[in-house]
């Protein structure tokens, strides 16, 4: 199962829809999810939750904060994109250049 998650709100919907199809990934491959939801006193979406909730195996995230809070929170394998804003992370961190570089992270077989 493939989880697109996003803080934006409902009304944010159609056009997170619209970028997805742009960049031609169907629907059928994945479930947006919208989280509502902050961290206690930030304005961070509590992505860390929804991945101990739900057994998210691996994540894919743009800020450094969310990925740490994910890796202390929940069993899940962080990922980020090599950014310039990414590349001095203060923790351990799995690092991707392209989105198909994922399929490195996902288990084979009986693994």
């Amino acid at each position: 199962e493939v989880y697109i998650v996003s803080h934006r709100r409902e009304e944010f919907r159609d056009h997170i829809i619209n970028n997805l199809r742009e960049l031609e990934i169907s629907d059928s491959y994945y479930q947006l999810v919208l989280i509502p939801e902050c961290i206690p006193n930030t304005n961070t979406p509590d992505k860390a939750k929804f991945c101990a909730d739900n057994n998210i195996d691996i994540i894919i995230d743009d800020r450094l904060d969310t990925l740490c809070e994910i890796r202390y929170k929940a069993d899940t394998k962080p990922v980020v994109f090599d950014r310039p804003w990414n590349r001095k992370p203060s923790f351990a961190l799995n690092i991707i250049h392209y989105l198909d570089e994922i399929f490195d992270f996902i288990p084979k077989g009986n693994e």
